[in-house]
């Protein structure tokens, strides 16, 4: 169902969410002090529309934990796909974007076994039926992840700021040095605790970087390729496809860009 309001490419918590404004609204949540080290962002995607609504969701590197309208708690693996998910209308869906690490903590299971898989965890009992109610039983069930950073997951959190913020694909050799490990070890802390192999996160990572700057800023795609780090504009336009599904163009043109900036990757 087709909106008349603009797309708006909102940046924030590591993910670029395109949202059509007169069909939806994306807002994020201030995450509590104790859960920061583990969570990168509280989010909701409200639908506006008097029909099912069916959000494009990019890959981004992360997992999230989303609760449904029946209250369920979903474990959310990475993904190197996008994908869509309907929301019924004029209803909302809350969920945690995960920093590297905090999904397995919830789930016992390493990242690599949850890649491309949603996984039930859990059923909240909200105070109340409201968006803000769900939100706090999360936050309250999130609470498991109050546990402090393992050495694993700290090299994991190492690893994926080194790889995102590489303009060209680290080699796994490169990592392992700067971090003091094996390549096998490096290997490893990506299955663990990310789920993708680090040529796939930088992929991802380097997508991000794109939509940032075509969200952001009037550039041509020649320079939002060369600044992103691809090789050059059909690098993009493949890469973009392969990720999302969709052309540079269908995805940033008539887009209202957010003024916020994508954080770091820890």
């Amino acid at each position: 169902m087709p909106g008349s309001g603009l797309p708006r490419l909102v940046l924030g918590g590591g993910a670029s969410v395109l949202v059509d404004s007169d069909l939806a609204e994306y807002a994020e949540c201030t995450v509590p002090v104790i859960l920061r080290h583990q969570v990168r962002a509280l989010w909701q995607v409200r639908a506006l529309s008097p029909g099912t609504w069916r959000h494009p969701v990019f890959p981004d590197g992360y997992s999230d934990v989303v609760v449904t309208g029946a209250l369920r708690v979903l474990a959310v693996g990475p993904s190197h796909r996008a994908h869509h998910q309907p929301i019924p209308a004029e209803s909302a869906v809350v969920g945690a974007r995960l920093r590297p690490g905090a999904l397995s903590i919830l789930t016992g299971m390493t990242a690599d076994d949850l890649c491309g898989r949603v996984v039930r965890i859990g059923t909240l009992e909200p105070a109340g039926p409201a968006t803000g109610d769900v939100m706090a039983a999360l936050v309250a069930f999130l609470g498991q992840l109050t546990v402090p950073h393992t050495p694993s997951q700290v090299r994991a959190l190492r690893a994926c700021e080194l790889v995102s913020t590489a303009v060209r694909a680290p080699s796994i050799r490169s990592v392992a040095d700067a971090l003091g490990i094996s390549e096998r070890s490096v290997r490893s802390v990506f299955a663990e605790h990310v789920g993708l192999p680090p040529s796939t996160f930088h992929q991802i990572r380097r997508l991000q970087r794109a939509l940032v700057l075509g969200g952001a800023r009037r550039l041509s795609l020649a320079e939002i390729a060369h600044r992103s780090g691809y090789s050059d504009q059909a690098h993009l336009c493949r890469q973009m496809r392969t990720l999302t599904g969709l052309t540079p163009g269908s995805v940033l043109s008539n887009v209202a860009p957010d003024p916020r900036a994508l954080d770091p990757v820890r």
